[in-house]
């Protein structure tokens, strides 16, 4: 038994967060056999909060918390044990990777607490993190239906469950409309100035607003509109970003004198919607989607008289103030406009085009004629390797003589759980996977595609940053046709590029092509020539001809609208 005075003296010092002394007391004072599971999870907590953290004491820490669940027979000590023990090793996995086995023995924690707190948001939103880690979107999936029968009003949750439903082929286009519609309603409209009472008319130029917090430097974002911002007519248009980054993170690009850029991190939303409204913003444009939460629903009220969903969300959003989505002819169908809330704007070539980068360009030859083996390659973030890639491309792996897959990806995650995806189809042999934090810049992860002779897109939810790359590199990549915006993104650019016979009509045709380019190196090697020379001349990197095409349609628009 624990003595009433110790325990008053533990809640003291933790209390002033004296850590250490908290630690010292229970090492001298209570043997292990008597600490009951609560103060197993403050131990935990007193060693993971400490000042100058050592690498032993977080897995000290960890430990007491499995010994918290443990312990605690499954009771709500058992849950506090759980919780504490999966968002730690979730906060620290990015920096010590042995944490990974750690992350398992949660995942089978979940399982042995799942029945018994279903209807714990808490448990749920915790376990939720965990299955993202694990890249299980079905599971993750399956957890956001529970939290949203708890509370379908919590947007955060909402947000990740339209999102998420990217990533599968679990909903159709038409039912993924249902569910964003039936949705909307909880997103909260705010207070603003009706259109008619602000003068828009003083406007010397057509003010344009871009809303988002992916302006800063490498990321995809940027390279896909700096070059948009620095080519617009001045004379025209006068260019407003207000970004949610830090001043210091926004890329340098795009901090020019023909453009304003408002740093909105610190505003809450209604105060940025008030900001937006004195700046006469005209055409506002979301380049977050589901992305983001907590902001998005500034575009549910009519701050702009023109509001349009753009770059960053590869789908319908469903709020009736937002008025067009911008695609092309090649992603939504006449008669699939339907299934998709905004009005469809079709850019005539290309919905969003590449700046390109400012590395020089060398030809790069075909890999396996250097060696034995063909390497493909994909460089999507994993979530994106569906578990119908993953056998498609376990296929070509089994028929392709002395082959190799090469991955990468965009985010931090554990290797072992993709490679048992492929082990499952007996391929995991021939997969290597290229760590993250070996290639710390861009110029080193561009040179990454050097080693791969043919790229593989990724369904249903297709790449985009990795295609423009790697065909920037000269590497042609495989993609298949798709049945709504985000899954034909991979077509659209392949067609845009002249290379429509590296696009597949299904995964059976998908493989058949995969396997002849293998076969037939003479005809790859051609296809990587044609690309080197003429890739940049196309509408994928031609980036003034794209700036022409989108100001015709913002001129087009204004001139349509009825500011009232």
């Amino acid at each position: 038994m624990i003595s009433n005075d110790i325990k008053l003296r533990i809640e003291e010092l933790f209390s002033q967060k004296k850590y250490e002394e908290v630690i010292k007391i229970v090492d001298k004072s209570i043997e292990t056999k008597d600490i009951p599971p609560g103060l197993f999870s403050l131990l935990g907590t007193c060693k993971i909060l400490k000042k100058n953290r050592s690498e032993e004491e977080l897995f000290s820490g960890l430990d007491d918390f499995e010994k918290a669940y443990l312990k605690g027979n499954k009771s709500v000590q058992s849950l506090a044990g759980f919780s504490n023990f999966t968002l730690v090793c979730l906060k620290n996995i990015k920096i010590n990777k042995q944490i990974s086995s750690y992350l398992r023995k949660a995942k089978k924690y979940y399982y042995e607490l799942e029945k018994i707190y279903e209807k714990n948001e808490n448990f749920l939103t915790i376990s939720l993190q965990l299955f993202s880690f694990f890249l299980d979107y079905n599971k993750e999936l399956d957890i956001l239906e529970k939290l949203l029968s708890l509370n379908n009003k919590n947007k955060i949750n909402i947000s990740k469950y339209l999102f998420l439903s990217n990533y599968s082929y679990k909903w159709s286009q038409e039912e993924y409309l249902t569910q964003i519609l039936k949705y909307s309603e909880f997103f909260p409209e705010h207070n603003v100035k009706k259109i008619s009472r602000i003068n828009y008319k003083d406007n010397k130029k057509i003010n344009i607003g871009f809303l988002g917090k992916d302006f800063n430097k490498n990321h995809a974002i940027t390279f896909f509109i700096k070059d948009l911002i620095k080519k617009l007519d001045t004379k025209k248009f006068q260019v407003h970003i207000f970004s949610f980054l830090k001043n210091s993170q926004i890329d340098k690009e795009l901090e020019i004198n023909s453009v304003k850029i408002y740093h909105a991190a610190t505003l809450n939303n209604q105060e940025l919607i008030n900001l937006i409204q004195e700046k006469k913003i005209e055409i506002l444009f979301d380049i977050m989607g589901y992305t983001w939460a907590e902001r998005i629903e500034i575009l549910n009220s009519r701050v702009s008289p023109i509001q349009i969903s753009w770059l960053a969300y590869l789908n319908s959003i469903g709020f009736k103030n937002i008025d067009y989505m911008i695609a092309d002819e090649n992603l939504i169908k006449k008669d699939e406009e339907k299934f998709y809330s905004e009005k469809v704007i079709r850019l005539p070539e290309i919905w969003n085009a590449h700046s390109g980068f400012s590395h020089k360009r060398n030809f790069n030859r075909l890999p396996s004629l250097k060696n034995n083996h063909f390497h493909f390659g994909s460089f999507n973030n994993f979530k994106k390797i569906s578990d119908e890639v993953v056998e498609t491309w376990s296929k070509i792996l089994k028929k392709v003589d002395n082959s190799k897959l090469i991955l990468k990806s965009s985010e931090i995650s554990d290797n072992e759980i993709i490679m048992n995806k492929f082990e499952k189809f007996k391929a995991h042999n021939q997969v290597t996977i290229l760590n993250r934090s070996d290639f710390p810049d861009n110029l080193s992860h561009l040179k990454s595609y050097i080693n791969i002779d043919l790229a593989f897109d990724t369904f249903p939810y297709n790449g985009v940053t990795t295609t423009f790359e790697a065909l920037w590199m000269n590497v042609p990549v495989l993609v298949l046709q798709g049945n709504n915006f985000l899954s034909r993104c991979g077509e659209s650019i392949i067609k845009n590029a002249n290379l429509n016979e590296l696009i597949a009509k299904d995964r059976d045709d998908y493989v058949r092509k995969a396997i002849q380019l293998a076969e037939n190196k003479d005809k790859l090697i051609n296809i990587r020539e044609n690309i080197y020379n003429k890739i940049l001349a196309t509408p994928l990197f031609d980036t003034n001809k794209f700036t022409k095409n989108f100001s015709q349609i913002l001129c087009n628009l204004r001139e349509i609208t009825k500011y009232e």
